[in-house]
């Protein structure tokens, strides 16, 4: 990996798609970056439900080949049981010319990162950063290799894409939770089983990469809910619980997989689909993972993709979201560098517009009753009214769906935006 230098013009930390994104865009504008990761790639991450929009960054970053080369499994869409309702939406109908995909992250993430390095991003692997120390406007990063002694580096930048572990916002104290979506998040893997088509057909797991799957969702009482994704070899099936429901579940079942299986199970459709699945007894579990963008860029400093904020995973948004605060920053950050009399002016750029975005997933998925949906109207308007007509219907559709259409629908008559949505209405499949 080679030694890792004492000054560069960015430290990005972290590996995921945000920090390679931002590492990507700023080494192919011609600066020195320095990518530090702790983990070693591939490493596990959740996340494998990928909206079209996805396409226009990996075009963006110049990864469109080698994703494209790795396989993933393509969707068209998605279905969804709520309020025993169960209704389809295809991406078709949006006017989107290219596929969702389900994806491995492991196998993303690491595209991503090689990517970033063949633009080149100085890449150092098994190096974590422990802190972020002095005046933030002239950064010290310090950081512990395997193997070595700890070391720091001065960079003109750092862009923070460090994941949950949020090293800045956590520094900062500014890692504040959010107290509108308080939800429970657990997640595992099976093999075999079944899954439905956009057409709300049952086939075997074994038919995944001859008939598209498409991404299942389906209400769990009182605002929880459980995702149903067909990747290559295995599946991923995902609970989402309230608190209230997170206590009930905490009081049946000797152990935490055994509990988690057992939900599963009961789930509707996708307990029938799995009846005959195997759990491969990889399970892993995040408590009260929504949390607000209280500060985004301080000094030289920028906060990007889950270091930044977390919305819930609902509207399978999480990797655009993290891809579009990378290249965000990367253009903030390239602005600021190469004219610095608009450093505070480009920060500022970044910080509203990222602001926007976040405020409006996260008004797509409170719930319609949340105490803070009135603010966070306000807060996503500008973010609504610079979205275009495709998005517009995309966001209603996928909102009214998972019926959290509330305050999404506000905003959208507040500012004169239609709200007819045409969702197709199916009847609940039978698994036998």
């Amino acid at each position: 990996m080679g030694k890792i230098p004492s000054s560069t013009d960015v430290v990005v930390i972290g590996g995921g798609p945000a920090g390679s994104a931002a590492a990507t865009q700023l080494a192919r504008d011609g600066f020195d970056v320095v990518l530090l990761e702790k983990a070693r790639h591939p490493r596990p991450s959740v996340g494998e439900s990928l909206i079209p929009h996805f396409w226009r960054f990996t075009d963006m970053l110049g990864a469109t080949a080698a994703v494209e080369a790795e396989g993933f499994l393509e969707k068209s869409g998605g279905l969804v049981l709520w309020d025993d309702r169960f209704r389809q939406i295809r991406f078709r109908d949006f006017g989107y010319t290219r596929p969702g995909l389900h994806v491995e992250r492991d196998r993303l993430d690491l595209i991503l990162l090689r990517n970033a390095e063949q633009h080149g991003a100085r890449i150092f692997e098994e190096t974590a950063v422990t802190s972020v120390d002095g005046d933030l406007a002239r950064p010290v990063v310090k950081y512990r290799r395997a193997g070595s002694d700890p070391g720091e580096i001065r960079p003109r930048y750092v862009v923070d894409g460090s994941g949950q572990s949020a090293v800045i916002a956590r520094a900062l104290g500014t890692r504040r939770f959010d107290p509108d979506i308080r939800f429970t998040a657990m997640w595992g893997y099976y093999t075999g089983g079944r899954y439905l088509t956009i057409d709300g057909d049952v086939e075997p797991f074994s038919r995944q990469r001859e008939i598209a799957p498409c991404t299942l969702v389906a209400a769990i009482g009182d605002w929880g809910w459980v995702w149903h994704i067909i990747l290559r070899d295995s599946v991923s099936i995902g609970v989402i619980l309230p608190p209230a429901r997170l206590r009930a579940f905490k009081s049946a079942g000797a152990t935490r997989e055994a509990r988690f299986q057992a939900l599963v199970a009961q789930a509707p459709i996708v307990g029938d689909l799995m009846r005959d699945a195997q759990f491969t007894g990889e399970m892993y579990a995040i408590r009260d993972y929504s949390y607000l963008p209280v500060r985004l860029a301080e000094g030289s400093c920028y906060l990007v993709g889950d270091a930044a904020a977390f919305v819930d995973p609902i509207n399978s948004a999480g990797v655009v979201f993290g891809l579009y605060g990378g290249v965000l920053a990367a253009w903030s950050i390239g602005r600021a560098l190469h004219s610095p009399q608009r450093a505070d002016e480009v920060r500022q750029m970044f910080c509203e517009m990222y602001a926007d975005r976040i405020a409006m997933l996260r008004l797509m998925a409170m719930p319609a009753d949340a105490a803070g949906v009135a603010a966070a109207i306000e807060e996503a308007r500008r973010g609504v009214a610079m979205s275009s007509d495709a998005e517009r219907r995309l966001m209603l559709m996928q909102a009214t769906l998972n019926a959290r259409p509330g305050g999404i629908i506000r905003a959208f008559e507040q500012l004169g935006v239609s709200t007819e949505c045409t969702a197709r209405d199916m009847p609940i499949p039978k698994v036998a």
